[in-house]
């Protein structure tokens, strides 16, 4: 039990930290900055030269998107910051979700996200507090539910059960590029010349 109510706060947490980065910066700035956490997985064993390669073209990625200076281009650093939060809980959900997976089912991910719904909650209502019950936002908050928790979460559970935890992390790798793509099409999120730079240099790290 005390792997599943960790498991679950864990959840709780990546959502709120990539939520607050989205609100900030763009969708796929924040995915490739949250991505280091698989990535993170992956290096923890590093021995060859090679992996301390891709680790510091993973650095410079993140670097590109630091804000140097103060202008219009420069990046929301809470925004960033946030992301990286996102990142620490990513990597500790593929730890403790690989743990759980071993004897885990279907039903194990809901409990996981019943508990989620405690930590993530009390920010919401604090923030919204009764617009949180509108019909607009419990339409798209379904919606979002549906997509970015109660379909992918039990697949990538079914996943960490049937694949080595670094062989999962390397194949989420291409999901900056996809957020990138989806918020260039959907919310006109136009990235910068050395900003997609930055996302190629991640993934291919």
């Amino acid at each position: 039990y005390k792997t599943l109510i960790l498991y679950g706060a864990i959840l709780g947490m990546m959502n709120l930290l990539i939520y607050q980065a989205f609100a900030r910066i763009p969708i796929g700035i924040a995915i490739a900055i949250e991505i280091l956490g698989p990535l993170a997985v992956v290096l923890a064993n590093a021995k060859r030269f090679i992996d301390f390669v891709w680790f510091a073209l993973s650095l410079i990625g993140l670097a590109l998107f630091l804000p140097l200076k103060a202008s219009e281009t420069s990046l929301d650093i809470i925004g960033i910051l946030y992301a990286i939060g996102a990142a620490v809980a990513w990597a500790l959900y593929i730890l403790v979700g690989k743990k759980l997976s071993r004897d885990s089912t279907l039903g194990t991910v809901a409990m996981g996200l019943f508990i989620a719904t405690f930590v993530a909650a009390p920010f919401g209502i604090y923030e919204a507090g009764m617009t949180l019950l509108s019909p607009y936002v419990l339409l798209f908050g379904l919606l979002v539910a549906l997509f970015s928790s109660a379909l992918p979460f039990p697949l990538e559970m079914v996943a960490l059960k049937r694949l080595p935890t670094h062989l999962f992390s390397l194949i989420v790798s291409a999901s900056p590029i996809i957020a990138a793509l989806c918020g260039w099409v959907i919310l006109g999120e136009a990235l910068l010349v050395h900003q997609w730079v930055a996302i190629c240099l991640i993934v291919i790290a």
